[in-house]
């Protein structure tokens, strides 16, 4: 069973291959011989993969200038190696590393060797995953060129009959008596509604009850008239319970007005005192004052 960040047994076989190709490139036969002998899974080449590259590219995704990575990138490499070679048992592939090296092994910080190159190919896959879904929609963009044109095809021919059509309707609206324009002219001479030339055309929308016979029937004179044009709750003139709710919501819109007016139906509220008189607007026909 292998731990989360940690590479899977098919990655880790990879691992064991990059490790052996990366110790023969940097003389390190012995080293690589003794992985080989004691490592359990198959060491084979991989394609297109190479440690130091894939460590290269860890350092630059950390920020790490070109002129320091190609000074600490191979040391520290080699210290990653020998830890991970330590950490799988393979105490004499580590032993024989160590007395390869001309210099000292270096202190790393940060991940391993094993979690870089896991996170290594959980990148490489997403890439591959893009690619492939790309090329599947290039492909289905091809199959769709064909089934375009022919509609384009179909449209052309409907505009076609469509123009056709039009052009007989206008053929026989010039073939018109000209009595019947005569007709027409002589009702625009006349002024009929609707018509430019005779009566003004009025754009006033249609009104079973106007503005100026409710406003005629309040009681109470232009004041009250004013009042009904007011929908604040200060023209009621009364009410003090609500006077302070309604100080807190003319600032507010939208949620803040939500927000604010669920705070007031809590019972911490306190406002006013509750006046029991009648506030509403009088028509001439109420019965009660």
């Amino acid at each position: 069973r292998w731990r989360r960040g940690s590479c899977a047994p098919r990655k880790m076989a990879e691992l064991f291959s990059l490790v052996h190709s990366f110790l023969v490139a940097n003389d390190q036969a012995k080293s690589a011989k003794a992985l080989k002998k004691g490592c359990d899974s198959e060491i084979s080449a991989v394609e297109g993969a190479d440690l130091l590259a894939i460590y290269d590219a860890h350092l630059a995704e950390n920020g790490m200038s070109d002129k320091k990575r190609a000074k600490k990138a191979l040391p520290a490499l080699l210290s990653l190696v020998n830890s991970f070679l330590e950490g799988k048992e393979l105490e004499k592939a580590a032993k024989a590393l160590r007395k390869g090296l001309e210099t000292e092994l270096v202190e790393v910080d940060g991940d391993s060797l094993e979690e870089i190159y896991a996170k290594h190919a959980k990148s490489s896959a997403g890439k591959k995953r893009k690619a492939d879904a790309s090329d599947s929609d290039s492909d289905s963009e091809e199959e769709e060129a064909p089934k375009k044109k022919k509609k384009d095809k179909k449209s052309k021919k409907q505009e076609a009959k469509a123009e056709e059509a039009d052009s007989e309707e206008e053929a026989a609206t010039k073939s018109e008596t000209p009595a019947k324009a005569e007709e027409e002219e002589a009702e625009v001479a006349e002024g009929t509604p609707g018509s430019k030339k005779g009566g003004s055309k009025t754009n006033t929308p249609f009104q079973r009850i106007t503005n100026d016979q409710v406003y005629a029937k309040v009681k109470g004179g232009q004041a009250e008239k004013d009042r009904l044009l007011d929908n604040t709750f200060e023209s009621k003139s009364g009410d003090g319970y609500g006077s302070v709710a309604s100080d807190i919501l003319i600032q507010v819109r939208g949620k803040d007005f939500r927000h604010e007016k669920t705070k007031k139906k809590r019972g911490t509220y306190k406002g006013g005192p509750i006046d029991m008189s009648s506030n509403s607007i009088k028509f001439c026909n109420s019965d009660s004052d």
